[in-house]
């Protein structure tokens, strides 16, 4: 009896460590994940982070149309979008690494999904579904901003962009 209880808690532990991995879940402050949150090197699910900026939309980039950034490679949908990002690529870049935002506020990684997304004072702010995205908008007033904030600033800096 008693071993089948430690086999079913590893299998629930190996599922739990699949799905962390999965997700890219994790707290923060173990930056288990990098700083921007990219896949094979390329950030935010190859998304370009212009066209969210310009068009209120998401819109997937093309990798010949790349351009890359402390060592992680972001890739637009035209070549102008290329062109401004090159001019000012911090003024574009989504908060938190491209994680998602709602759990950056709870002092976590996730993954995302890219589109779920927010456009507030002229930054970009990803989100993994649209009821996270709804909590997010429900505690603005409340300071979640300055909660993020201030979680991720309490991540290891592998390197600052």
């Amino acid at each position: 009896m008693k071993v089948t209880v430690v086999i079913q808690v590893f299998i629930v532990f190996l599922i739990l460590c699949f799905l962390a991995k999965i997700y890219k879940i994790s707290p923060i402050s173990w930056g288990l994940w990098g700083n921007v949150n990219s896949k094979n090197g390329i950030a935010v699910h190859g998304y370009d982070v212009v066209f969210y900026h310009i068009e209120r939309k998401a819109m997937e980039g093309h990798y010949w149309l790349s351009v890359e950034l402390n060592g992680e490679k972001w890739l637009f949908y035209s070549q102008k979008n290329l062109d401004i990002f090159k001019t000012n690529p911090n003024r574009y870049l989504p908060q938190y690494g491209g994680y998602g935002a709602y759990a950056a506020s709870i002092g976590f990684t996730v993954d995302i999904n890219p589109e779920e997304f927010l456009i507030q004072d002229k930054k970009l702010y990803l989100f993994l579904n649209e009821d996270k995205r709804g909590l997010w908008n429900d505690q603005i007033a409340y300071g979640i901003i300055e909660r993020a904030n201030a979680n991720w600033s309490k991540r290891p800096k592998i390197y600052e962009y």
